[in-house]
């Protein structure tokens, strides 16, 4: 609610909102993660998946994504832009948990809840960085 607030309010086209917003996203992001990880304990405890190899997978998918994200974007940003680099983003994060929700029915309902939470703020700040 914070973000939305930051943003409706333009706060987040200053230094100080913006530093705030990104730490509040962040914050966000990290609460997310916890879907993903209920996710792999889900598999792990319904025996498709050993335990070691449900690890290596999520330590192996989150620090590759991090690393090759982040070249990735400069790359982009370098070419298209930070505005357009950012829509891209959301996009993509709004369609992929979209289809998580959508087609994971073992998710409890709260962690549900979580992910269209986060998704309403990137699409929040999709419209606000569109204007």
């Amino acid at each position: 609610m914070t973000i939305l607030i930051i943003i409706l309010l333009g706060i987040a086209t200053e230094y100080s909102g913006f530093i705030i917003t990104i730490l509040l996203f962040g914050v966000v992001n990290i609460l997310t993660l916890s879907v993903y990880e209920t996710y792999n304990s889900y598999m792990v405890n319904n025996s498709y998946i050993s335990s070691e190899l449900a690890s290596r997978i999520m330590q192996t998918v989150l620090q590759s994504g991090a690393f090759l994200g982040a070249i990735i974007a400069g790359v982009l940003i370098d070419k298209v832009g930070c505005e357009t680099v950012i829509k891209i983003i959301a996009i993509y994060e709004i369609i992929l948990n979209i289809l998580f929700y959508f087609f994971n029915k073992s998710i409890e309902s709260s962690r549900k809840n979580l992910l269209i939470v986060n998704q309403a703020l990137l699409l929040i700040i999709y419209q606000a960085i569109k204007k």
